[in-house]
């Protein structure tokens, strides 16, 4: 029905303008995002060591944080979207989260989840049984599900990530 009410919109338009449209719809194109509990636990593990606090309730570990073509991605390549606080109530995609992400704060956080990821990284490749077993879990995560089973496990969420928060307002510890 709203597919219907958007292509005669779009046709309308076209025609009002003196021009054609030519369009189909290809259900959908974005995946759920399916995170790879493995690479979690250990990009978590490995924040810690940076200083990074991880709320203690699921709930706010898989809140949605908006859309993302990267669940296209995550069916493909063992994934994990992990977010953090810069400390702003200010939204992304704003021109106050904009100030906020240039300052020498935001970069101190930014370099400590980088550093957190290369770290998780490196034990991946240095461990290769490691590696096999994140493997194995995207290939049952994306394995033909039955109509009781979804293709996407709750557990992934839809445009779900991983949230850290610093303690109190302070910023995470750098190495």
């Amino acid at each position: 029905m709203l597919q219907q009410r958007v292509a005669a919109c779009i046709v309308a338009a076209a025609k009002a303008s003196g021009c054609e449209a030519h369009f189909e719809f290809l259900g959908r194109p974005y995946l759920c995002m399916i995170h790879n509990s493995l690479l979690a636990e250990l990009y978590q593990k490995h924040a810690e060591m940076f200083g990074v606090i991880f709320p203690n309730d699921s709930e706010t570990m898989l809140t949605p944080t908006g859309s993302s073509d990267m669940g296209n991605i995550s069916h493909r390549v063992p994934s994990i979207r992990p977010t953090f606080s810069l400390d702003t109530p200010a939204l992304i995609k704003t021109p106050a989260f904009t100030q906020v992400v240039g300052t020498d704060s935001a970069h101190r956080h930014t370099l400590v989840v980088a550093k957190a990821l290369s770290s998780c990284m490196l034990e991946v490749l240095e461990k290769p049984e490691l590696m096999e077993d994140i493997k194995r879990e995207l290939e049952e995560a994306t394995a033909p599900r039955t109509p009781t089973n979804s293709r996407c496990p709750s557990s992934a969420g839809s445009c779900s990530s991983l949230t850290a928060f610093p303690v109190n307002g302070t910023e995470p510890m750098l190495a």
